[in-house]
């Protein structure tokens, strides 16, 4: 890994999530400070310059590593930095950057944020066949083969989209926000509130489990991991044994060595 101070951002569709070392501790992984910014807030800027108040401020210290999913915010990203942190070094990484084969029939149109996270998976299950379920505004739930080959996997509506749509494409149900507990809904749901929320939960934790035993029938899988902002909501109810980890596809990114580091 380069000595440059390392700032990695993970450019959502709703939010950006930024992590790096602050200055003075080790780099150690447990060390890693997240921060959460939305890019929809008014005071999003004003948030970055005072997050990066105490990045260091010499020419070429510090690299920033975006890996993006919202080219719109990317490039509002970009243009704040190039502006208010011009000595500041930033590079977009693509899929040749990740370092993971694919084995998918498009693989210039797979989401970066899951090509980190299947490596994430990969090296967190000692180099060996993992699943990778990301709930965020969507769920994708992907498969990672020995010896590290991105298989692919299924994208489906997350908790929020799912309660979205219910609301906005009817005229009588109500906008509902994901509930807490997934694994204790009442079934039946005895009135329109329940009944959604049983609805939208049973269907996305349905499809993971459902999706989970398909996978496992093409490939011996050591471990699955369950990442994203939703992680916490789905873990009580999924069947199959998994490990939470926390924003998998930017701690991916961080961790990424590069092989031209001289471009940056």
């Amino acid at each position: 890994m380069s000595s440059r101070f390392r700032v990695a951002v993970d450019v959502g569709n709703s939010s950006i999530k930024i992590a790096y070392h602050p200055p003075g501790m080790t780099a150690d992984a447990s060390d890693l400070r997240v921060v959460r910014v939305s890019l929809t807030g008014a005071d999003w800027q004003a948030q970055l310059a005072d997050l990066t108040s105490a990045f260091p401020q010499s020419d070429n210290t510090v690299q920033w590593l975006l890996a993006s999913v919202n080219s719109v915010g990317c490039d509002r990203l970009s243009a704040w930095i190039e502006t208010h942190r011009a000595a500041d070094r930033v590079r977009v990484i693509d899929r040749s950057d990740v370092g993971i084969e694919t084995d998918v029939r498009m693989p210039q149109r797979v989401g970066i944020d899951r090509l980190l996270a299947a490596q994430s998976a990969f090296r967190l299950a000692g180099d060996r066949s993992a699943i990778v379920i990301d709930a965020g505004t969507t769920v994708t739930v992907d498969l990672v083969a020995s010896p590290g080959v991105f298989r692919g996997g299924a994208i489906l509506p997350g908790l929020g989209l799912q309660f979205r749509a219910l609301h906005e494409a009817t005229d009588k149900l109500p906008r509902l926000e994901p509930p807490d507990d997934l694994a204790s809904l009442e079934s039946p749901g005895r009135d329109t509130q329940a009944a959604m929320e049983l609805g939208v939960a049973s269907g996305i934790v349905g499809a993971i489990d459902r999706l989970v035993e398909s996978f496992q029938s093409t490939c011996d899988v050591s471990q699955i991991f369950l990442t994203g902002g939703d992680a916490g909501r789905l873990s009580p109810a999924i069947r199959s044994p998994h490990r939470v980890v926390v924003d998998m596809p930017l701690r991916g990114l961080y961790g990424i060595e590069l092989a031209d580091s001289s471009s940056l």
